[in-house]
């Protein structure tokens, strides 16, 4: 059941997404992200539109921990205002 229901998941996402769609879809996660406390060391319009789609829906279902480890993003550090006026 699991495996038609992830067939049938991707056969309805599939070509909702193009590569044309990549710079907008950048454009739009790279906030969230950022919200969210997430970095990466590349931006996200080097990511092909797929996969900043995969990316953002893990970031949405609460994978935070799983882009972290695995997809190599790092928790933002920030400092406090007083800090940076030094």
């Amino acid at each position: 059941k699991k495996s038609y229901t992830s067939h049938l998941q991707k056969k309805a996402l599939e070509g909702l997404l193009t590569e044309d769609d990549r710079l907008d879809m950048a454009k739009y996660i790279s906030p969230i992200f950022e919200e969210r406390g997430l970095k990466h060391k590349n931006p996200h319009i080097m990511r092909s539109a797929g996969e900043q789609a995969s990316h953002y829906g893990a970031l949405l279902q609460g994978g935070t921990e799983t882009l972290i480890k695995k997809a190599g993003y790092e928790p933002i550090k920030y400092q406090k205002k007083e800090e940076k006026k030094k």
